[in-house]
């Protein structure tokens, strides 16, 4: 049977609260990703931390997001996945804010810092991924889950190009106005917290 691929978008966006979990997860990767691809050059230029150390950013942030994601996710199974995004969502903007305006501080205190800040963003797509795919019933979740996965593509590419049109380089090399991507982040983030309590599980 040929499959019609925008009867599939219609049949998605007709649905307010398929509509609305697209549009929170549409912004929120715009939060995510609008500081990511910056941090490390950031780090580099802005603050001086040692190259052949960068490792250590995404090293101890993998250790400590494999010991908190499945945490995370348990209790968002006891408490519900709303209750535990809000929490982790709101906790994140905690890291989001001190990783955006960090200064030449220690180096124990910066990886304290970028590992905060990895626990916070994959702490709350745990429960965030749960409560987006129970809003559509089973035997249409695929291609629910394939529409929403090309709009969070999306949301990575348009997030990268703003950090771009902000950020720009200093007499130094050093990146300036980081610290507005930052709040930019902190902003979309927030929506989408907002966003989400509307959206209602299904399945």
């Amino acid at each position: 049977q040929k499959i019609d691929p925008l009867g599939v978008l219609r049949q998605v966006f007709s649905v307010r609260n398929q509509r609305t979990a697209l549009i929170s997860s549409f912004v929120m990767v715009i939060g995510h990703f609008s500081i990511i691809p910056f941090i490390t050059p950031y780090m580099v230029l802005n603050l001086g931390f040692p190259q052949r150390d960068l490792y250590l950013i995404y090293l101890i942030g993998g250790l400590l997001t494999i010991v908190s994601a499945p945490l995370v996710g348990r209790l968002a199974d006891r408490y519900g996945k709303y209750r535990m995004f809000l929490l982790m969502g709101l906790f994140s903007l905690i890291p989001t804010f001190l990783i955006t305006h960090m200064e030449a501080w220690p180096m124990w205190v910066l990886l304290t810092i970028t590992g905060l800040f990895f626990i916070g963003t994959n702490g709350r797509m745990v429960p965030f991924q749960a409560l987006v795919s129970s809003t559509v019933e089973p035997q249409q979740r695929g291609s629910f889950l394939s529409v929403n996965s090309s709009m969070q593509q999306l949301a990575t590419a348009s997030a990268a190009n703003i950090g771009g049109w902000i950020i720009a380089d200093g007499p130094q090399k050093e990146l300036l106005n980081y610290g507005l991507v930052g709040w930019l982040a902190i902003g979309t983030v927030s929506i989408s917290l907002y966003l989400a309590r509307n959206i209602k599980a299904v399945s």
